[in-house]
């Protein structure tokens, strides 16, 4: 059991997510995009919606509505390696835990606790090994390239219609994968799918990007999935995990 001395040794967990609640949520988007600059999508059915604080260069956020001023507060998304012992922890520091470990997806569990003031933090642990859990890796990072034969159409393409941007470099983060686009005159499409999205809602994402105009297959119901492609021809999936991750409290 490691004690509040061991865990200062170690390295500490960080911090991959925050969410943000407002009563006013307009007031509160208009102060952060005229304060910091950070950028919002519009909330969705399930009442809420991404932050992109830096352009890809921060930690994502999302935010939604609050049901009273006394209810408002930062939630917190930080991931963990031992997600009961760090509960317990919590609970051993004056913390109360009000969701107890589940399986959101088939690669990660939740947990939830409050801390002595209230604030909420909510715990995230992987359930499949990471490169930086492997000992001594050989790589520290994880880049799919994609061949395109007109980089500048394609960076506004992927801007368009799946809302990724691509940086100076040619390189665009989503969540913890990095795109890169190599500019080839004579770039044939992939033969095989060249990368898979995640979503929490397939039937949304299927729509949404039909109505910017991207030609996708129907949905797979069996698989969970469908299947588009870019300008080059290249095979991209969509899937949505057996257990998509959603908000405890709602």
């Amino acid at each position: 059991m490691n004690t509040t001395s061991d865990r200062r040794d170690q390295a500490g967990s960080p911090v991959v997510q925050f969410w943000i609640g407002a009563v006013d949520v307009e007031r509160m988007r208009h102060f952060y995009e005229s304060v910091l600059g950070w950028g919002f999508q519009p909330l969705n059915e399930w009442d809420w919606g991404p932050i992109d604080p830096a352009g890809g260069k921060g930690i994502p956020g999302s935010y939604g509505p609050r049901r009273s001023s006394d209810d408002l507060r930062v939630d917190l998304s930080v991931r963990v390696d031992d997600l009961e012992g760090t509960l317990a922890a919590a609970e051993r520091s004056g913390g109360k835990v009000v969701v107890q470990p589940w399986q959101i997806s088939a690669d990660t569990r939740l947990g939830v606790f409050l801390d002595p003031e209230g604030n909420r933090i909510q715990l995230l642990e992987p359930t499949v090994p990471t490169v930086t859990d492997q000992g001594d890796p050989l790589f520290d990072r994880l880049e799919v390239c994609i061949n395109v034969r007109d980089k500048e159409k394609a960076r506004a393409w992927y801007r368009d219609k799946l809302g990724i941007t691509f940086d100076e470099r040619d390189r665009a983060k989503v969540r913890e994968t990095t795109i890169v686009l190599w500019e080839f005159l004579d770039a044939s499409p992939a033969s095989h799918v060249v990368y898979q999205f995640a979503t929490v809602d397939l039937e949304r994402t299927h729509r949404t990007l039909q109505e910017r105009g991207v030609t996708v297959s129907a949905i797979n119901t069996v698989c969970q999935n469908f299947v588009f492609g870019d300008p080059d021809g290249n095979r991209l999936v969509v899937y949505q995990p057996p257990q998509a991750p959603r908000r405890p409290d709602q």
